[in-house]
């Protein structure tokens, strides 16, 4: 397996993540599209409550080669249960995986892990001829074990025993499937229509499914606004603030509270919002100048975060930078 640079956007998004939730969070999955093949970006929040098997391989490998048509059938088995099997290659470049997955006719979903730096947060040895394929579990509640790969099926039992579905796929009418995957991960505004339009079915399945669903989003509506009112009674004004935020962008074209809107507009006018967004703004363009693969461009990065450390260390963008900077002047990133 190729060695490669660190790539900079992977492993600045990952440091950030990780500082900002202050303990051993679980590995943070790429944003960046290019960094997957056969399937959109994934989260750990968009499979809350499901589990995930991550399957780390050596794409030089003869072994891993003749495995791929029973990994692909023991997904298939998976299919309709709470649960996603991803495969990560780690060390390789896009070009070179994505020429390996089309000869060997791979369909599962795939992580680009090019600067190890997944392989690393899921505590997995590095993945080489010497130790050609590990297995990772993230559980349902939230728990990261390790598998073993030559027993998947037990493996997988054994996930799915805490894993559930939000809502029995059973009770979905095909002319709603895709509808019922949006609100079982989480993608709330992108159901919205059809779930509306489906309020006065004639066909009595069809409305009952559709029902059921806007009762689930609106109990998980009104769970984050109590969590947000909760974080503003308690004068956690930029908690606060994010939350009403992300309630407006996740539930677009429902019926949201007026009072999110009210109070977004009074934190908004809040000195201490104007700061931390400010001090957001200012982390971004830094992660945006990280991506680039020139160094005066990661240089000038640098640079952003010290300055965000200096003058607004109070800040969650200043904290996330102060940790970035640590881990980058201990890395190879800018060399």
């Amino acid at each position: 397996m190729q060695k490669f640079l660190i790539t900079g956007i992977v492993f600045f998004y990952l440091i950030a993540s990780n500082a900002a939730s202050g303990a051993d969070p679980l590995p943070v999955f790429p944003r960046n599209p290019s960094l997957w093949i056969n399937s959109p970006p994934v989260s750990t929040e968009m499979f809350k409550g499901k589990a995930i098997m991550l399957y780390f391989f050596e794409e030089g490998c003869p072994r891993c080669l003749a495995k791929w048509p029973e990994l692909m059938n023991f997904s298939k088995k998976l299919n309709g249960e709470p649960i996603l099997f991803i495969a990560v290659n780690s060390g390789t470049p896009r070009n070179q995986l994505l020429s390996y997955v089309r000869t060997s006719r791979i369909n599962l979903p795939i992580l680009i892990d090019e600067d190890r730096s997944f392989e690393t947060a899921c505590g997995v040895p590095e993945i080489s001829l010497d130790n050609i394929w590990q297995l990772r579990i993230i559980t349902a509640d939230g728990k990261l074990t390790t598998g073993n790969v030559s027993q998947l099926e037990e493996v997988a039992r054994k996930a799915l025993e805490s894993a559930s579905w939000n809502l029995d796929p059973k009770e979905i009418p095909a002319s709603l499937k895709n509808t019922w995957v949006n609100v079982e991960f989480g993608n709330y505004s992108a159901a919205a229509k059809m779930i509306l339009k489906n309020q006065t079915s004639g066909k009595i399945e069809v409305k009952n499914a559709a029902q059921k669903m806007l009762e689930y989003v609106n109990n998980q509506l009104n769970e984050e606004l109590k969590s947000a009112n909760s974080d503003l009674e308690m004068e956690y004004k930029w908690n606060a603030f994010k939350k009403y935020s992300n309630i407006l962008q996740r539930f677009k074209g429902y019926e949201i509270p007026e009072e999110v809107g009210q109070n977004l507009r009074t934190l908004n006018a809040d000195e201490k919002i104007q700061v931390e967004l400010a001090a957001q703004k200012r982390f971004s363009l830094a992660e945006r100048a990280f991506s680039s693969r020139s160094i005066s461009s990661r240089k000038k990065a640098m640079i952003i975060l010290k300055k965000l450390v200096l003058e607004h260390p109070e800040t969650e963008a200043g904290k996330k930078a102060e940790a970035a900077i640590e881990k980058i002047e201990g890395s190879s990133v800018l060399k």
